[in-house]
């Protein structure tokens, strides 16, 4: 009768997520994040140097 105490204490082995699911997971979500802010400052960065350039072009009519 022990035995049957024994294994409503533990979980079937089913149901446990091992170590190396759960890190791929969030290594996962990790690497997603990371790709999307890559993204957006590579967005920024185009932005950035489009208002750059629009200035210059303003400028240098201003001065003429």
């Amino acid at each position: 009768m022990e035995s049957s105490e024994e294994e409503d204490d533990f979980p079937a082995i089913e149901s446990i997520t091992p170590q190396s699911k759960i890190d791929s997971v969030f290594q996962s979500h990790t690497e997603k994040g990371i790709r999307r802010v890559c993204c957006e400052l590579l967005d920024l960065r185009d932005v950035v140097e489009n208002l750059c350039g629009n200035v210059r072009t303003k400028y240098l009519a201003f001065l003429r």
